[in-house]
């Protein structure tokens, strides 16, 4: 069994605890200041400041606008987010002393044996077999089959023999024998026919392959043939 994914693993515990431990006091700081001491606001001189000297020069329907300073709690906070956000970016990004969370998560999987490098080059005895043509063919008129299956029964018979639609085993073709044509028929349908658009259902390789399997159901024997419909096609 792997081992599992874990925390103390994605950082190291050292510096999650210098965090918490120092959000934990900073704001434990705020929450005492805030609430067992008033702002209190001072000119440059010291001396404290009341209402009136506050009070800017104009006004609007009666409402006067007094130019508060920002609380010193605000300041604080500001001030020590800009010192807490340069140490990050030193720590993690300049001198890279504590990996970032990605790449804390890649070294736990390599150490667990799961990571997959998918940007490495293939090597030989990793690489997919190269088919031949026969092979090839032969894939593709299994994918085709099982396309024709699920989807094309139901009018044209699990042998091709034709139902609603043509028999697809004989030489009389409605709308073309040819592979391209076969692709167009099933992309766009026959709608006054009853047959619909594929295209939006299937994708252009499972409709290349059900056409290439329609190609080799030419001259195979249906139990229960449908009449032919169309023009008589050679095979030449």
């Amino acid at each position: 069994m792997s081992q599992m994914l874990s925390w103390s693993n994605i950082s190291s515990p050292l510096a999650v605890w210098l965090m918490v431990f120092f959000v934990i006091v900073f704001m434990g700081i705020l929450i005492y200041a805030a609430i067992m001491k008033k702002d209190q606001v001072h000119d440059l001189s010291g001396k404290a400041l009341d209402e009136q000297d506050l009070l800017l020069e104009h006004e609007y329907d009666g409402i006067k606008e007094l130019d508060n300073a920002l609380p010193p709690w605000w300041k604080n906070l500001f001030y020590v987010s800009l010192i807490f956000g340069v140490i990050y970016m030193l720590i993690y990004h300049t001198f890279q002393v504590w990996n970032l969370p990605e790449a804390e998560y890649v070294k736990e999987l390599k150490e667990a044996g799961l990571f997959q490098d998918t940007t490495a080059p293939e090597s030989p005895s990793n690489a997919k077999p190269v088919l031949s043509e026969t092979e090839q063919k032969e894939s593709m008129l299994k994918a085709g089959k099982q396309v024709f299956m699920v989807n094309c029964v139901a009018c044209h018979a699990p042998d091709g023999g034709g139902a609603v639609g043509p028999n697809l085993c004989d030489e009389y073709w409605i709308h073309g024998n040819t592979k391209a044509e076969i692709i167009h028929i099933i992309n766009e349908g026959v709608l006054e026919k009853g047959m619909i658009s594929w295209k939006t259902m299937l994708s252009a390789d499972r409709i290349e392959q059900v056409a290439e399997y329609i190609m080799s159901l030419q001259g195979t024997t249906p139990a229960n043939p449908k009449e032919p419909q169309g023009i008589k096609v050679d095979k030449s």
